[in-house]
């Protein structure tokens, strides 16, 4: 597995403009974003939280609004999309998995009613950049083949389906390979 830094050092920092027009700052999670986190994953609709977390757990807002502002680095990366408002639109989360050789397993959430604005697709493409400036070689979902938007999106960004298990597809990208050039 490539050495990994102990600190994030993430390049995003840049405005993107949805298709609604409202300016969204991209940039790396910080420790403060945790109540804007965990307002976000709050207001996301009961069905979108089944298709990213495979079912529904009351703690997850906390849970994970916590664990990703306090991320510590070691290969592991989020990236907000952030309003004028400071409200947060959508994170994404890539974390590197031992013993792999370079391989990373991503999340995603976008809040159910800014869905359709270009958020998710913008988020993703900063998360492959970042992970090929991380070092890694390739990033891997898991989705549920009920959540057909990710499934249209992801092969839009070049992942491929590796695997099934269930009804759980497993994707993968190799973004140096792979690379979609960002509108900036």
């Amino acid at each position: 597995m490539p050495a990994f830094p102990a600190t994030p050092v993430l390049s995003v920092d840049r405005t993107f403009i949805a298709r609604s027009g409202e300016a969204y700052r991209l940039r790396p999670v910080r420790r403060s974003d945790e109540a804007a986190l965990r307002d976000m994953f709050l207001r996301c609709s009961a069905d979108d939280l089944r298709l990213r977390c495979f079912g529904i757990s009351k703690s997850f807002p906390d849970v994970f609004a916590a664990r990703l502002a306090r991320l510590s680095g070691g290969g592991e990366f989020a990236i907000l999309a952030v309003a004028p408002s400071g409200e947060i639109g959508g994170v994404v989360h890539a974390v590197g998995l031992p013993d792999s050789g370079g391989d990373a397993d991503y999340d995603i959430m976008v809040r159910t009613d800014l869905k359709g604005q270009g958020i998710g697709a913008r988020l993703m493409r900063e998360m492959l950049s970042e992970a090929v400036r991380s070092g890694f070689t390739a990033v891997h979902g898991d989705v549920l083949v009920a959540n057909r938007a990710m499934l249209l999106l992801a092969g839009d960004l070049g992942f491929r389906r590796v695997g099934f298990e269930g009804d759980v597809v497993r994707i993968e990208a190799h973004p140096a390979a792979d690379r979609t050039p960002l509108d900036r």
